[in-house]
């Protein structure tokens, strides 16, 4: 949670939405497997991409989900979508050599998907569209650990 605030106030000026449960349960036993450089490296990328594409609100949100802490970005866009399809695909190939494909993206989505794949984090990248506005989602999928599993982490 620190690192995810420290990143979002810094770089955003907003706090994070951490779910009543995370902060009620305050269960000392559960544990990520985590780098605290490396995750300010793929948050602060991210984070970077939607200052720079997005077109109106953003928001980023903590959650458990089966037995997974969620950190979830959505922005608002206004790019056409045939580019938003491609970048999803991108993001949620197994391969983080897809994005090379598409040179347009930098590096930057390149060392998020790195990171992730080194720390065992899943990404899930989608969109969300209505009436209103078009919002570009991606999750960042941790999966939780006890303590005597956390040997290693």
């Amino acid at each position: 949670y620190v690192v995810v605030s420290e990143i979002s106030e810094r770089l955003m000026n907003q706090i994070v939405d951490t779910d009543e449960t995370i902060r009620v349960e305050n269960d000392t036993n559960m544990f990520v497997q985590s780098n605290l450089v490396e995750c300010k490296i793929m948050f602060t990328d991210w984070i970077n991409n939607i200052r720079k594409y997005s077109t109106g609100e953003s928001k980023i949100s903590m959650y458990i989900n089966e037995g997974k802490l969620i950190i979830h970005f959505e922005n608002q866009y206004d790019s056409n979508d045939f580019e938003i399809d491609k970048l999803l695909r991108d993001m949620n190939s197994k391969s983080k050599d897809a994005v090379f494909e598409g040179k347009e993206y930098g590096y930057g989505i390149y060392i998020i998907k790195s990171i992730a794949k080194e720390l065992g984090v899943e990404i899930i990248a989608y969109k969300n569209i209505d009436d209103v506005c078009k919002q570009l989602c991606l999750d960042f999928k941790f999966l939780i650990h006890d303590r005597k599993e956390n040997i290693n982490i």
